[in-house]
This record gives C-alpha cells, sequence and structure tokens, in this order.
C-alpha cells in the first residue's frame, strides 16, 4: 500500500490549526467520479462553508482519476479563458487566505496565476512548467481579512486545489496562529520538494 504523505501532511495540518482557530483545506475530494475524466460543475462548487464561483460562460471542470491531468486528488479548473474565479465565505464573512496549489493544465507552458483581494492587493504566483506536477503557492500577510479573492484563468490553462483558509478572523491574526500555520506549510513544501527530488534521480 502506497502512502500519500502530501495528504497526511495536510489532515496534519489542519489538525493542529483547528485547535486555535477554524481552519478549512478546501481539496474538493467530495466531487470525485471515479473511472471519469472531466465533469461539469457549472458556475460554483461549495465546499466547507465556502463558495468557489465563475462568471464565466463555460463554467468550473473537475478533474477525475481517468483524466491524463489528474494528480493525486481531483482539482478544480476555469474553462474559459480570461474567466474570473471568485473564493468567497457562503455566509459574507472575511476569512484568511494561506496557500493553494496550482499545476499547469495541458501543457508545460508556464503560466502566471494573479490573485487579487477585496480592496485591490495582489499577489502573481509563476508556475514552474513541470507538467503533471502541483506546486504550494504561499499568501503573503495581505490576504488576510478579506471577504473575496479572484484569480483569472489566463493562457496556457491552470488547476487549482488544496485551498487552504481560516476563518473566523478576530482570533486568526495572532501570532501564535499564524507561526502553526507556517510550520504546517514548510512541511507540505519540504515533502513536495523531497518528492519531486526523488523523481529526478
Amino acid at each position: 500500500m502506497e502512502f500519500n504523505f502530501l495528504k497526511i501532511w495536510i489532515v496534519i495540518l489542519g489538525l493542529l490549526v483547528s485547535c486555535m482557530s477554524s481552519a478549512v483545506i478546501i481539496d474538493f475530494e467530495g466531487l470525485e467520479v471515479f473511472g471519469a475524466n472531466l465533469s461539469d460543475e457549472g458556475s460554483a462548487v461549495v465546499e466547507d462553508g465556502f463558495i468557489i464561483s465563475t462568471s464565466g460562460a463555460n463554467g468550473l471542470f473537475s478533474i477525475n482519476n481517468a483524466d491524463f491531468r489528474f494528480i493525486d486528488t481531483p482539482s478544480l479548473f476555469n474553462n474559459t479563458v480570461n474567466g474570473t474565479t471568485i473564493i468567497e465565505a457562503v455566509d459574507g464573512s472575511a476569512f484568511d487566505l494561506f496557500s493553494i496549489d496550482l499545476a499547469e493544465l495541458n501543457s508545460a507552458a508556464i503560466a502566471d496565476v494573479t490573485f487579487i483581494r477585496d480592496g485591490g492587493f495582489s499577489q502573481t504566483f509563476t508556475l514552474d512548467g513541470i507538467f503533471g506536477e502541483s506546486e504550494t503557492f504561499f499568501f503573503d500577510s495581505g490576504f488576510l481579512n478579506t471577504t473575496s479573492v479572484s484569480f483569472l484563468q489566463g493562457s496556457p490553462f491552470h488547476q487549482f486545489d488544496n485551498i487552504v483558509i481560516n476563518v473566523g478572523v478576530s482570533e486568526a491574526s495572532e501570532p501564535t496562529t499564524l507561526a502553526i500555520f507556517a510550520l504546517g506549510l514548510m512541511g507540505l513544501a519540504a515533502r513536495r520538494f523531497k518528492k519531486t527530488h526523488n523523481k529526478e534521480q
């Protein structure tokens, strides 16, 4: 039996942070249709009190395990060029956005993905151009206490998964909680680096 250490790290991170605050990891595993390729999820997906939505004409699609673009667990992509994807709490409350996994969708072409929060603060991540592997990207403090975060599906396309969010931001911004998140996320990054390094050998 092969263990998925990334999933184990994510579970540990979620349990650790939830002891002090309300952390969620949106992983889209509930969308998986085993043996299928792509599933049309329409204009919105709701999970753990959050809504991932788009006004793009072609909607959101999830990637299942029979598709060649599947990486470890189900993920989503916006199927509209320049379509906007929005992350919000269902009840409109504020949250802290800590990290997200991104990967190339169709090829090894390098993509830039820019995230913009309410108020206009933005952060851009550049994918490494390695097809078939996801990367974990970490948001800086500008994404604390936000009510909405959006990002575009540019060309080349990208997929996204494992969105780490903290709710109840009146407590979430305490230094101790942030330190716990940082330690957990560093563990995720270290595991991903080790996995990539082992593949190269």
